[in-house]
């Protein structure tokens, strides 16, 4: 009698390990380097959103695009160079008409602090141009049930020298200082119409008074933005390529669940008022390609600090709370210290995620990136987030994505 022989075992299917993160972060990265850092519409910002997507397109069963839209580069902050040109038609109407320099602070003056918030009110006013979101999504199964979105941005942003040094720290004294010598020439203005020049002493008063103190608000909001090419701040390409890398893992190993649609998205124009994000939505909203969505967005990957952004201070949105909840427990899970910016909190700049909270779509954001309490200044430059975590990100990032395909 010959021994049983064993029972041969079909071998389980082998799933991939995924991507190298370290290698597709460095390549998006690299971009940077071939193109430059521009800002949303600009040559360079094009030639960086079909490098992305044909990065995208190399992804397992993934389908990538451009999605045009208009970009206005003025919007936000880039706008105080127009209120500092208000600001200085004012005061020169002050000195010969001061009721015509009342009505055009009172008439728009509050136009041009709109546009420095970032509110489209009034964006139709500034000049625009075609900017791109790089789009790439791949679908688990047939019948898809939700949409999850990981999501980033590549735009450039214009520098500023009020962010570094003695000035980053003199920054908030001169921004309130500024603001409120427009109301100080307001009040000059009533004193003007009401009193008028009778005296040399008075005319000397209600002259050098208010052209010493509205002159420096004025250079202020002239100074604030460098206009500089080579001062722009460098392009959030750490941040796609984590994302990218997310998208790629997924891709590769198939383990999200069955009807899940996952897509990648690197938007341009979030420097300017988050126009590219609400391009997004409002291209999808019907057709059909957002199914219960929900975004996960990667803000920035500069620094070794972990931040959880649950406020976006620019729009006064709030991200969503289970969602926060959810990503709070997956870095708690992981041991990883994080900071949060919550309800009143941040510096004056948009994040993804707050156009997507505003259309009623579950959004957070994480960063890899301090930030400031102050609202036109910001943490500063810190040293380039190490490989360490980078890596960190990318797996907190890929358990959240998984626990939101599991739900």
């Amino acid at each position: 009698m010959f021994p049983a022989m064993p029972e041969d075992k079909p071998e389980e299917p082998k799933k991939a390990a995924g991507p190298d993160v370290d290698k597709l972060v460095g390549e998006a990265d690299a971009l940077s380097l071939i193109s430059g850092s521009f800002p949303a519409g600009s040559a360079g910002d094009i030639a960086l959103a079909r490098a992305l997507r044909d990065n995208a397109a190399s992804a397992a069963g993934a389908k990538a695009r451009l999605e045009p839209f208009y970009a206005r580069p003025l919007l936000g902050k880039n706008s105080l160079i127009i209120l500092a040109v208000l600001y200085l038609f004012c005061l020169i109407l002050y000195f010969g008409y001061a009721p015509l320099a009342l009505a055009v602070l009172v008439l728009f003056m509050p136009v041009a602090v709109f546009l420095v918030l970032g509110r489209k009110t009034f964006s139709f006013l500034l000049p625009k141009k075609t900017a791109y979101n790089a789009v790439a999504y791949r679908d688990f199964g047939k019948k898809i049930t939700k949409t999850i979105i990981i999501s980033s941005n590549y735009d450039g942003e214009y520098g500023t020298p009020y962010s570094t040094g003695k000035l980053k720290r003199a920054a908030p004294v001169f921004i309130i200082y500024s603001f409120a010598s427009i109301f100080v020439l307001f009040l000059f203005c009533i004193l003007k119409i009401v009193f008028g020049f009778d005296t040399p002493a008075e005319k000397a008063a209600l002259s050098v008074i208010p052209l010493l103190l509205c002159l420096l608000g004025v250079g202020f909001f002239a100074t604030y933005t460098s206009w500089d090419k080579n001062n722009i701040e460098k392009n959030n390409l750490k941040a796609a390529g984590v994302a990218l890398a997310v998208f790629k893992y997924f891709s590769e190993t198939e383990a999200l669940a069955e009807g899940t649609r996952l897509v990648w998205l690197s938007v341009s124009g979030k420097n300017c008022g988050n126009t590219g994000a609400e391009a997004f939505i409002k291209q999808h909203e019907d057709d059909g390609f957002l199914i219960n969505p929900v975004v996960f967005d990667i803000g920035e990957a500069a620094a070794d600090t972990f931040t959880l952004v649950k406020y976006d201070l620019a729009s006064m949105t709030e991200a969503d709370a289970e969602l926060a909840e959810k990503a709070e427990s997956v870095l708690k899970e992981k041991n990883i210290p994080y900071a949060v910016v919550g309800k009143g909190r941040g510096e004056l700049i948009h994040h993804v995620f707050a156009p997507f909270s505003q259309a009623e779509i579950p959004a957070v954001t994480l960063s890899l990136r301090a930030y400031s309490d102050s609202v036109l200044t910001h943490a500063g430059t810190p040293a380039p987030a190490t490989k360490e975590s980078i890596r960190k990100l990318f797996e907190a990032a890929s358990q959240i994505i998984s626990a939101l395909s599991a739900d």
